[in-house]
């Protein structure tokens, strides 16, 4: 990244005001490995024709940082690519983030969700008996597994096989929670269909 440096430098020593620059690079440790550095400095001292006599600059070393951001956006980019709706959450249940499939499920954009409770789906026929089951799994930091009828932003419902799963971090303390949903309103009208077959054979009977 020689060249790249040399010119973002140059191009911050010429300017007339003394506003920070910053760039980031990478540099080729003794190992033979690079490194990703982010250099942050500005011009503390100039001569009498305005030319930089002294720099001050702080570099960090910021190669695992870019390494996690990658991974971010490769894991954003997968979630966004699954066909069953994904919803991360802090420890309050506040929601941080949605993908496509949530929306194409529910109808709701991801920014009209973000910063609200998880339970915002339920609706006056949800079952009380599973919520209280979510609850409790929340409560417990344990994962939850099961169905409950949801609604869309349209009001309409569905039947939503939902996960719910804690996220810790290395000392083992909750730090997210991952909701994953799915409509399997064709599977419950099928089950319901074919039990009313067979209560309709048994009377027949």
């Amino acid at each position: 990244d020689r060249a790249a440096v040399a010119a973002l430098t140059h191009q911050a020593l010429a300017a007339g005001a003394e506003a920070p620059y910053a760039y980031q690079a990478r540099l080729q440790h003794e190992d033979g490995r690079y490194r990703w550095i982010e250099v942050v400095g500005r011009v503390v001292e100039r001569d009498a024709r305005g030319q930089p006599t002294r720099l001050l600059g702080v570099q960090t070393d910021v190669t695992e940082r870019r390494a996690l951001e990658s991974t971010l956006r490769l894991s954003d980019a997968a979630l966004r690519t699954v066909s069953q709706g994904v919803l991360i959450a802090d420890v309050d249940r506040l929601i941080l983030s949605a993908n496509d499939a949530f929306t194409t499920i529910t109808g709701y954009d991801e920014a009209e969700i973000l910063g609200r409770n998880c339970n915002f789906l339920q609706g006056p026929l949800t079952d009380p008996q599973t919520v209280d089951a979510i609850r409790q799994s929340l409560r417990n930091q344990t994962e939850f597994f099961g169905e409950i009828l949801n609604y869309r932003r349209d009001g309409s419902s569905f039947w939503n096989e939902l996960t719910i799963s804690p996220v810790r971090d290395g000392l083992n303390r909750l730090t997210h929670h991952i909701g994953i949903i799915r409509d399997v309103t064709n599977d419950e009208i099928a089950r319901e269909t074919n039990a009313q077959q067979a209560r309709m054979a048994a009377v027949g009977q």
